[in-house]
């Protein structure tokens, strides 16, 4: 159940994400994944699910310490997601590269008490 309701969070947070960051302030685009086509539907937004379920499974397991839990899932995903890119050019970034890095954080933050607000609330 709580898997589930990590990846719905990602789901949704990462399209809400997506919205401001694609749409909105246009910081990145994603070139082979249009914006609300198909593909989006059926590879970006899932990716941004797994990318929660990520953040919180590993949280939950391994850390109790705030600051080390931030910089190392932070650093781990950061790994297993950005560098991929940098290959594939899945998505591009319209902002520098140290404006992308210092987002990474805050972006770990959110989903990881976003999920204990609502875990929280429902169980």
């Amino acid at each position: 159940m709580y898997t589930l309701i990590s990846f719905i969070l990602g789901f949704l947070g990462g399209f809400l994400i997506d919205i401001l960051g694609v749409k909105i302030m246009k910081l990145w685009k994603y070139p082979r994944q249009e914006f609300l086509t198909i593909k989006y539907f059926a590879i970006v937004l899932p990716a941004w699910g797994v990318f929660s379920v990520a953040i919180n499974l590993v949280w939950g397991w391994l850390f109790k310490e705030f600051f080390i839990a931030v910089t190392t899932i932070t650093l781990i995903l950061f790994l297993i997601h950005e560098l991929p890119n940098l290959k594939t050019d899945s998505w591009e970034y319209y902002t520098p590269t140290w404006l992308v890095v210092l987002g990474w954080p805050p972006l770990v933050i959110v989903f990881r008490f976003t999920y204990l607000f609502l875990i929280y609330f429902i169980t």
